[in-house]
């Protein structure tokens, strides 16, 4: 259970193995709600030391507008996404970036507890083409016009959904044309663009638009990946998520689709890794708070144990223009006695969470 303040005490002290890549403990300090690397007076211990820190957890895909957790509550109404957001906290994952929305606007209660979010407007999506939980449909003529409104009102990500499974292929729902101008519109508005992608076409239509990430992209190619590393775009692959999908749509086109992309992400993940693409974990239509399981999904796929931490920690923080364990940044932070690098699953069990500088579990 989030506690909002477990101690008054702000100065705390941290003797611990700093992940990704760390190999020996490192003493670091938190006062006045920021990491500090020269000794604190009066710090208290905030857990044993020999164990391990990492910077706050991050879920690169979630959508906490929509009832993924089975709570029954409304779609996109400020209960469903204070309890989501408060899964996420409490799993540690404490900066988040909505890559969607099913309603334009949601707000939150008063005082709720909630990480740092970046947030996205509605989905972008034709009419039947998506699944219908959205308030409303995106045709190509009005692109341009609903992502230029997202962007002016201040959201950090546009969405747009490429490509939905037809009676049996995958076609582009926005021509690149149309979603290049989508790009140039959010970009000079300090906004960026993030697309489902699951075809290889669609993939290549974000690329040549300029998009910042490719959610899914189960077939992206190596020249693709090569152009994506390059262009510094992210590639979000929710593994987990779509091991978890694919035994409910299996015999649908979608399921064919889900199982191939499946068989071929492990191709996708090492060519990834080894062309230096950004990649990011991310868990989609999973519950809240179980980064930890795209983060297992993605070592089981091929990914180096410290680069697939890393897509959870400290290369999405640097993505999303967030600091990490870095002096004077903001102390964000998760404790575990047990290396998660060993076995992702510890992620999910943080032995202290301490978020701006307050140890909240």
């Amino acid at each position: 259970m989030i506690v909002s303040t477990i101690s008054e005490h702000e100065r705390w002290h941290v003797s611990a193995t700093a992940l990704p890549g760390g190999d020996a403990p490192r003493d670091l300090w938190v006062v006045d709600g920021r990491i500090s690397f020269a000794p604190v007076a009066d710090a208290e211990e905030l857990v044993a030391p020999g164990g391990f820190v990492l910077p706050g957890l991050v879920d690169a895909h979630s959508h906490p507008s929509m009832d993924f957790s089975g709570r029954g509550l409304a779609p996109g109404s400020s209960e469903l996404v204070a309890a989501n957001l408060s899964d996420h906290l409490r799993a540690g994952e404490l900066l988040v970036r909505e890559i969607g929305a099913v309603v334009e606007h949601w707000t939150l209660p008063e005082n709720a507890a909630q990480p740092r979010i970046h947030r996205a407007g509605r989905i972008l999506a034709p009419k039947n083409r998506y699944f219908d939980i959205l308030d409303a449909n995106t045709e190509p003529e009005d692109a341009l016009r609903v992502a230029s409104e997202q962007a002016d009102a201040g959201v950090r990500w546009v969405k747009l959904i490429m490509d939905w499974p037809g009676t049996s292929d995958f076609t582009l729902n926005y021509q690149t044309e149309v979603l290049a101008a989508v790009v140039e519109a959010v970009h000079a508005r300090g906004g960026r663009v993030g697309i489902h992608a699951v075809s290889n076409e669609a993939v290549g239509a974000g690329i040549d638009a300029g998009v910042d990430s490719v959610e899914h992209g189960p077939f992206a190619d190596e020249g693709q990946l090569a152009q994506m590393a390059s262009a510094g775009v992210a590639l979000v692959p929710t593994i987990a998520f779509m091991e978890d999908w694919a035994p409910h749509a299996a015999g649908t086109p979608m399921g064919a689709a889900v199982a191939a992309g499946l068989e071929n992400l492990p191709t996708v993940i090492r060519a990834a890794q080894r062309l230096g693409v950004t990649v990011l974990a991310g868990t989609d239509a999973l519950p809240f708070g179980s980064v930890s399981l795209e983060v297992s999904a993605l070592q089981r796929f091929g990914m180096d144990p410290d680069e697939a931490l890393a897509s959870a920690t400290t290369t999405a923080r640097s993505f999303l223009g967030e600091p990490a364990l870095d002096d004077g940044a903001p102390a964000d932070l998760v404790t575990y006695a047990v290396d998660p690098r060993n076995d992702p699953e510890v992620l999910r069990s943080p032995d202290s969470i301490v978020f701006g500088g307050r140890r909240i579990a």
